[in-house]
């Protein structure tokens, strides 16, 4: 979610311009009529950047499932990806039948916060301690939201998909290519630690550094 990446954008912001966005239904934005699947995902991502006037090639970051969605855009759209910084690649070292269980559970989250159970006990709101506001807020609201909750779960449902089409999708060899690994129990909103941020950030500052003294001439 967008507002998990307030303390990236903002750090990152400082160096070159930096955006972040929620899928369809997820967040801010409005599911719409087409259902979630990978290559939805991709394509929106290339619409979005388009219809609001954005230059590429982009320096693409993402988070979890996001990393893999990440890596498959940059498969489809190769010209337009500088670079790729990946948090948390799923696959072999993060399985989604391991994780915690906050992601374990998401499959009954949507009925726990129409009963106020999610609400009550906060056992996501809590994730979000860390975050500036207003992002910690928005972001507490989504994790207490059953239309976000059950979206968020219909993606998760395709983890194994999204792995192996991620891991065979062909990325152009000169690509770079930065992983990170960040720590935390809860990787919902594991970027509101202030360290696992500046990691994040200062990886992707890397990386637009690279991407800019790629193309500027001798």
């Amino acid at each position: 979610m967008s507002a998990a990446w307030a303390r990236v954008q903002a750090s990152v912001g400082r160096v070159t311009r930096a955006c972040s966005y929620d899928r369809a239904g997820l967040g801010w934005s409005e599911a719409g009529d087409e259902p979630f699947t990978l290559d939805t995902a991709t394509s929106q991502l290339h619409a979005l950047l388009a219809q609001a006037g954005e230059g590429g090639p982009f320096v693409i970051a993402g988070a979890g499932l996001g990393s893999a969605l990440a890596r498959l855009y940059a498969s489809r759209y190769p010209e337009e990806t500088s670079a790729l910084v990946l948090v948390n690649v799923p696959g072999a070292t993060i399985s989604f039948r391991a994780e915690t269980p906050s992601i374990r559970f998401i499959s009954v989250a949507p009925w726990l916060a129409r009963t106020g159970v999610l609400r009550a006990t906060r056992r996501w709101s809590s994730s979000v301690r860390g975050l500036p506001e207003p992002a910690a807020g928005e972001l507490r609201s989504f994790l207490n939201r059953p239309d976000h909750l059950a979206r968020a779960s219909g993606e998760l449902a395709r983890w194994d998909e999204a792995v192996a089409r991620s891991e065979a999708a062909p990325l152009p060899r000169d690509l770079p290519v930065v992983q990170v690994e960040v720590e935390g129990r809860d990787r919902i909103a594991v970027l509101a630690d202030e360290k696992n941020a500046g990691d994040v950030s200062e990886a992707i500052v890397r990386a637009v550094r690279r991407a800019r003294s790629a193309v500027q001439p001798n």
